[in-house]
């Protein structure tokens, strides 16, 4: 078994928290990479108007369907079915306005890329969240990403 001094032990824990750390900025650019290809494929708003038009239909079937007109247990039904009306209207905005294939992903940063020499940086804030039994934890970076095509990609704390 080696013999390690108190120095040697810290610095491997340092050279630990540094790989873990390398590893959770990998793990929120892919999350930022697959939230882009997302938007600009349309997957983001197709998911959204699907779930949109199944809210619409669950809240017709609760108020139609179900609820009998009178104030005894069916009541339930129209709350329900009312909140799932609001709540889908609410979602219409996000699905028309924030989930727009055509709006790009981020916001515009001022300096160009210093990998492609293209104004075409962008960059947003960025949160993961992981769970491991009881424990909870959330890692947050602001990542910066330039075109597909360039393919540069930067992490920095918020």
């Amino acid at each position: 078994m080696p013999v390690t001094t108190k120095a040697q032990r810290l610095e491997a824990r340092k050279q630990k928290a540094r790989e873990h750390a390398a590893v959770r900025a990998r793990k929120l650019v892919r999350k930022a990479v697959r939230q882009r290809e997302s938007r600009q494929s349309g997957r983001s708003r197709i998911i959204g108007i699907l779930t949109v038009v199944a809210l619409i239909a669950f809240g017709l079937v609760m108020i139609v369907g179900v609820y009998d007109g009178h104030r005894d247990a069916s009541a339930g039904a129209l709350i329900f079915g009312l909140i799932a009306l609001a709540i889908a209207g609410l979602g219409v905005r996000l699905v028309l306005s924030d989930l727009n294939p055509a709006r790009p992903w981020g916001k515009a940063r001022a300096e160009n890329c210093p990998q492609c020499h293209q104004p075409s940086l962008r960059e947003k804030e960025m949160t993961r969240v992981e769970y491991h039994g009881s424990v909870t934890t959330t890692w947050r970076g602001i990542v910066t990403l330039c075109s597909p095509s360039c393919g540069f990609t930067s992490i920095r704390k918020p």
